[in-house]
């Protein structure tokens, strides 16, 4: 009889990181200058990211100073579009034309900026809707429209002809 061994893996759990003043410091200093929250927190001397979710819900002076950090960022990404815009793209030094697959490497990370800048600050660079409307109905429609909705509720007009206005 053939003997099977197995071999256990080792859970993947982190360590618990206590709450601290450095920790939360150097959590929004990073977030501010553009690293997600999941990526700081993957790291050995960082907090989980449900420590860091749960002391945001439980704290408003540090969840409205990781709203700003993350409106910096924001901030950072839309000055990152000009810049990575304003790159001079590579050229074939043997056709003399320019790599075609930069120039989609490049418009994929500002497109990517973009949609996530306009997430995280709608308000400034959200998309707008424009919502127009040419409704044309006369005097007497409109009074027309509020007899029928005041007989629906059971409502008496009281003080106005149905067909001239008050």
């Amino acid at each position: 009889m053939k003997k099977v061994t197995t071999i256990a893996r080792k859970k993947n759990t982190k360590l618990t990181v206590a709450r601290s003043d450095a920790v939360l410091d150097a959590i929004l200093e990073r977030v501010a200058n553009g690293e997600s929250l999941n990526k700081i927190c993957s790291e050995p001397n960082m907090p989980a990211r449900k420590s860091m979710y749960v002391w945001l819900k439980a704290d408003a002076v540090l969840r409205a100073s990781y709203e700003l950090a993350i409106a910096m960022r924001a901030e950072k990404m839309a000055e990152e579009i000009v810049d990575l815009a304003d790159e001079c793209p590579p050229i074939d030094k043997e056709t003399g034309k320019m790599d075609s697959a930069w120039v989609t490497w490049q418009k994929l990370r500002v497109d990517a900026r973009k949609w996530t800048i306009s997430k995280l600050l709608p308000k400034k660079y959200g998309d707008r809707l424009s919502v127009e409307a040419d409704v044309k109905t006369s005097g007497d429609e409109y009074l027309e429209m509020l007899s029928r909705g005041a007989r629906m509720y059971g409502i008496q007009v009281v003080g106005c002809d149905e067909h001239k206005l008050p």
